[in-house]
């Protein structure tokens, strides 16, 4: 009896040794890892790498150049998480979003900077920042937020069109704010996080930052949905033509408002100015 158990066991190991690799899509493009940027070459301090990697040619957002947080892995093109201590690592695959972004076109212009290990909001410049502080475009002696700071700057600073971050706590939506763009943190399991390091799976987010509204829509179209390897995606909501349902309008849309983020003796007045109109823009829009 033990001798068939054990001709079984073996058995078993050769049909694993035999059966196909299960591999990430892998998309077909050149790549040329570059090289950190000097000083001139990036004044805002929002790469941590230049690097080319062109897509598809022919591809629906061909031409569009795009930039991604160092935690995001690109086949041959080092990473870093935004650590020293992580120099020298070159990832073997790349992230679902890197393969759908290089398909559909897009070219990847270098890996950006962020707080360490994706640890910070702020963008302080006390929270762990091997590679220093992504400067505020607009003024650089104020913060830019974080973790993905450089993400925000880098298309705030026209460097990319649209580039793309982590979100746990609002590591997305914090710099986009900051520096004057549009962020998204998707809904969980909508965009794939297969490839990309994060903190924890239950608030791990990848998202992009645009300089307007339909530029993450037309980019969200290109990356969301299911891609049968990340379980956090079990049970999410199906992939939308986002880009064209902009012109529907939200007419019958109910949208909330969280009372408590009012009145603090802490918040700018400007601010809270700004947001309370914005709130009644939508009030218009939607009628009651």
């Amino acid at each position: 009896m033990f001798s068939e158990a054990v001709q079984a066991l073996e058995s078993s190991f050769a049909q694993v040794s035999d059966a196909e690799e299960d591999r990430l899509p892998f998309a077909e493009a050149t790549r040329e890892p570059g090289r950190p940027p000097t000083a001139d070459e990036d004044p805002y301090n929002c790469f941590i790498r230049r690097c080319t990697v062109n897509g598809k040619a022919d591809g629906a957002l061909s031409g569009l150049n795009v930039g991604l947080k160092d935690n995001i892995s690109v086949a041959g093109i080092p990473m870093t998480l935004g650590s020293r201590f992580m120099e020298g690592y070159v990832p073997l695959i790349d992230a679902t979003v890197v393969t759908r972004l290089l398909n559909a076109g897009v070219n990847v212009k270098g890996k950006l900077n962020m707080d360490e290990f994706s640890h910070g909001i702020f963008g302080f410049g006390t929270d762990p920042q091997s590679y220093g502080r992504s400067l505020n475009p607009h003024a650089p002696e104020y913060l830019s937020g974080g973790s993905s700071s450089g993400p925000a700057v880098a298309v705030a600073s026209r460097a990319v069109d649209v580039a793309f971050g982590g979100d746990q706590g609002g590591s997305i939506r914090v710099p986009a704010s900051w520096c004057g763009i549009v962020g998204l943190k998707p809904t969980h399991g909508l965009v794939p996080h297969t490839g990309v390091i994060g903190i924890d799976p239950v608030i791990d987010h990848i998202g992009p930052v645009g300089r307007s509204v339909m530029d993450v829509a037309r980019i969200l179209e290109c990356i969301a949905g299911s891609d049968d390897y990340d379980r956090r995606q079990v049970g999410a909501p199906s992939a939308l033509r986002y880009a064209s349902g902009l012109a529907t309008g939200i007419r019958g849309v109910r949208i909330g408002v969280l009372r408590e983020g009012f009145g603090d003796e802490e918040a700018d007045p400007d601010v809270e100015a700004v947001v309370r109109e914005s709130i009644e823009v939508l009030k218009r829009a939607v009628p009651l």
